[in-house]
């Protein structure tokens, strides 16, 4: 997030100054994600209430971003497992075919 640069999003029907996430085009997508769950969140309220529609759609936001990364972590542990038998199986074909004594071949005497 750049803080030293704001814009002006529609979040909803309400324009606000925010800071610029990567460039004015993610922004701007970020912005129009937010306006399509606040929409989704209007149209299935039994009451009008716009306070309380924003903070439904920040908690259905935050929990879909909470559910990223727990889907992202878990992805990352079961990476570092394959990963961590990949290396044993390799460590264990290197002592398999690592001679216990490599042949030395002696070089040539430059004096000769």
């Amino acid at each position: 997030m750049n803080s030293d640069t704001w814009m002006q999003v529609t979040l909803g029907q309400s324009v606000v100054r925010v800071p610029v996430i990567q460039d004015p085009a993610t922004t701007e997508k970020i912005a129009a994600q937010i306006t399509k769950k606040l929409i989704e969140v209007e149209n299935n309220a039994s009451r009008i209430d716009t306070l309380y529609f924003f903070q439904l759609t920040a908690f259905y936001m935050a929990a879909a971003l909470y559910q990223s990364n727990h889907e992202r972590d878990q992805d990352t542990r079961e990476i570092m497992i394959s990963l961590d038998k990949m290396h044993s199986k390799l460590q264990s074909l290197l002592v398999e075919f690592t001679p216990e004594k490599p042949a030395i071949i002696p070089f040539p005497d430059p004096k000769s």
